[in-house]
């Protein structure tokens, strides 16, 4: 389990008689996204050639304990370079870019298509981890 601990000591003064009370907490936090948890998946296995229809690469970034992990760099690349273009969304909106970050729920989002017809083979790297489609 990749997690974690941060504990934090509160101290509080109880009125009248001035007395301290001490409490401590300790939150978990996820560090480390998991490759095995994580998936990477499009929305069609097959697009026509013709520079205007799109497929939807979407990345789900999670952890050791399954917990989505939110604001993750993702830089979503193709095996054939620039033949393809690959932009991604942040929020609704379709970046320049084929970098994003994950939302709340650990979801980013890209589009890509290409004019050149051959086999593609896209790749997202959450972190510095590589997840294959």
């Amino acid at each position: 389990m990749r997690l974690k601990t941060i504990t934090a000591i509160a101290v509080g003064i109880l009125w009248p008689s001035f007395a301290l009370a001490q409490t401590t907490l300790s939150l978990s936090i996820p560090s480390a996204i998991n490759p095995a948890n994580s998936t990477f998946e499009a929305n069609l296995s097959e697009l026509p050639a013709d520079g205007s229809s799109i497929v939807i690469l979407t990345a789900k970034a999670l952890d050791d304990n399954l917990l989505v992990l939110a604001d993750k760099q993702v830089i979503v690349t193709s095996n054939r370079g620039e033949i393809d273009t690959i932009r991604c969304y942040q929020g609704n909106t379709l970046l320049e870019t084929n970098e994003t970050t994950t939302d709340a729920t650990g979801v980013a989002r890209c589009a890509a298509w290409s004019s050149v017809a051959v086999q593609a083979t896209f790749s997202a790297e959450v972190d510095s981890v590589t997840l294959n489609n």
